[in-house]
């Protein structure tokens, strides 16, 4: 049944019509650390999957993402 008849279907009964907000849809957070807004420890999340190991980001190549700040250990991996 579409909204708009049950809209009409509930008014005809004498119901009250209870409007409904949208479910709002946050961002998960992001764990960066306690005093730091560096994501990741600052390690660069790309060399994960290029160099299958963990390398450490550069304060030079950077990214905000939601509030965290990723490093990136060249310009091609930012």
């Amino acid at each position: 049944m579409k909204l708009r008849s049950m809209i009409f279907a509930a008014g005809l009964a004498g119901l009250p019509i209870v409007a409904v907000a949208p479910i709002a849809h946050a961002e998960p957070p992001i764990y960066t650390g306690v005093f730091s807004d560096t994501a990741l420890q600052g390690y660069d999340p790309v060399a994960y999957f290029t160099d299958d190991r963990a390398v450490e980001g550069s304060e030079k190549y950077t990214a905000t993402h939601n509030g965290a700040i990723y490093r990136f250990s060249s310009a091609k991996n930012r």
